[in-house]
């Protein structure tokens, strides 16, 4: 092979580069064309579905979708805290249902004076409550409360009526004696203290029997009585009700002409006053006229 002069090497050199460039770049194109149409080809297929597992599987068969199972779970969840919540509920109505029907508490005070009462009208109960308070607090406290209605009927009824106040008064010490007597009988052993235990209760119950019988003829007495009153009233309503009718009707008349008298003495104040606002516009259009 002859030997290309250096004169022309230079240039064979810079076309043969330019060759290589062309060919390149129309390679490159090739490329890019072929990416495209694969991403063109990639964004037109459907992805595949995933594998349902077996309860989305279970839920298609059951003709139900698939966001149906998590809100199931939801539902429950939130069953699961309503529930919760009721019980709670319920829980609070119960304990305030407890507060509301708890015992009312027996003041320092009021205990003072039931124990004064107590003094006064049956001294043997007062040994009986110390001692309550020292060995059963829950039995004193249920005393005291009962002792504190029976005191509170007995102030009530003194205001009423003295007799049937003096009549209760008696009565319920009697039952505060047979109750302690009972108490003395369940430890007594021997036959003759309970013998003569009893004795004494019978004679409290026979004392009891007859403040009830004179309180039941008492009431017997007031309802009597009562009874002629209405009788008297059915008599005279029987005797005379045109009388009865005319006198009322006469009162309704009465009724009538006073509240017609009312109306019309306010209408009249009305017009007054309307005549007294009207008269110092025409006194005044009378000057404007005159100047």
């Amino acid at each position: 092979m002859k030997s290309i002069p250096i004169s022309l090497s230079k240039p064979i050199a810079l076309l043969i580069a330019f060759v290589i460039c062309c060919a390149c770049s129309q390679a490159s194109g090739q490329n890019n064309s072929t990416l495209s149409q694969f991403n063109k080809s990639k964004q037109t297929t459907k992805p595949k579905q995933k594998q349902k597992g077996p309860h989305r599987q279970l839920a298609k068969n059951f003709n139900l979708q698939d966001n149906n199972i998590p809100s199931t779970l939801n539902s429950n969840q939130a069953q699961k805290k309503s529930s919760v919540k009721k019980k709670d509920k319920k829980e609070k109505d119960r304990k305030a249902n407890n507060k509301k029907t708890s015992p009312p508490v027996v003041t320092e005070k009021r205990r003072a004076e039931l124990m004064a009462f107590v003094n006064q009208h049956h001294k043997e109960l007062k040994p009986l409550l110390n001692q309550l308070k020292k060995t059963n607090p829950a039995q004193h406290q249920s005393a005291i409360r009962t002792l504190d209605r029976n005191v509170k009927n007995l102030q009530t009824l003194e205001g009423k009526s003295k007799e049937r106040h003096a009549r209760s008064l008696n009565n319920w010490i009697l039952s505060s004696k047979v109750q302690l007597l009972t108490a003395k009988l369940a430890r007594k052993n021997s036959e003759k203290a309970r013998t003569g235990i009893r004795k004494q209760i019978r004679g409290l119950l026979e004392q009891q029997n007859k403040i009830r019988r004179e309180q039941l003829s008492a009431d017997l007495a007031t309802t009597k009585k009562k009874a002629e009153r209405l009788e008297k009233l059915l008599a005279e309503l029987n005797d005379n009700t045109e009388g009865q009718i005319a006198k009322k009707l006469a009162d309704v008349e009465k009724t009538s002409d006073r509240i017609k008298a009312q109306h019309k003495k306010r209408a009249d104040k009305k017009k007054a006053l309307v005549k007294e606002k009207k008269s110092p516009e025409k006194n005044k259009g009378a000057k404007q006229n005159n100047n």
